[in-house]
């Protein structure tokens, strides 16, 4: 279904979200998305794109100054490779029929949309707080991206990652936040890295 208006009540909700982490004033803001939507000139789009790759680009650039000017860090988190099927299903064809499991990946060119990803790296490199995490090498060797690493099936549908191939990324995200949100001569616990600081219980 597509809605024939602009959407104000995404919009509303939208800059009550921001204001509201201005309040919070949290050590971090994680922000993910899905780029499927954004135009790609590189192979067709999900559906018919809803944004231009321009425009994803000044939108995530307005965002992160917003939240710059306010003091904030933000680690974006870019979008995973999208296969063109079902993996597990897949798998599960592959297996009965003693094919191999690689056939069930994609090309970096069918699975990633690359305007998309070039139009993060911009928006991000132009704010000072804050980060572009991107973990394509993970899902995605030379031109490949594989359905199986390291004997970790890593989708539990097209795009979704299974949970075992996500606490694999653990640490490397850990250390990304890290390097964001460190503060020279201070050591911050993972409680406050997640929570932010605890109040003073003397006010």
């Amino acid at each position: 279904m597509v809605l024939k208006r602009d959407d104000v009540e995404c919009a509303s909700w939208r800059e009550a979200a921001l204001t509201r982490m201005t309040q919070l004033h949290p050590y971090l803001i994680v922000l993910s998305e899905k780029d499927r939507m954004v135009g790609n000139s590189s192979h067709f789009a999900e559906r018919q794109p809803t944004v231009t790759s321009q425009q994803w680009e000044a939108g995530l650039r307005s965002t992160l100054a917003y939240l710059d000017a306010s003091g904030l860090k933000t680690l974006v988190i870019a979008d995973v490779p999208h296969e063109p099927d079902d993996v597990p299903t897949c798998l599960s064809r592959a297996a009965a029929h003693s094919w191999a499991p690689q056939n069930c990946g994609s090309t970096r060119e069918e699975a990633l949309n690359e305007d998309a990803r070039k139009s993060e790296d911009a928006a991000v490199s132009a704010v000072h707080n804050a980060k572009l995490v991107d973990f394509v090498n993970k899902f995605c060797v030379g031109t490949v991206c594989k359905p199986v690493v390291a004997g970790q099936v890593v989708y539990r549908d097209s795009n979704h990652m299974t949970s075992g191939f996500a606490r694999s990324l653990a640490p490397e995200l850990e250390q990304e936040i890290t390097a964001l949100t460190e503060v020279p001569g201070v050591a911050l616990r993972k409680t406050e890295l997640l929570m932010g600081p605890r109040a003073d219980p003397a006010h």
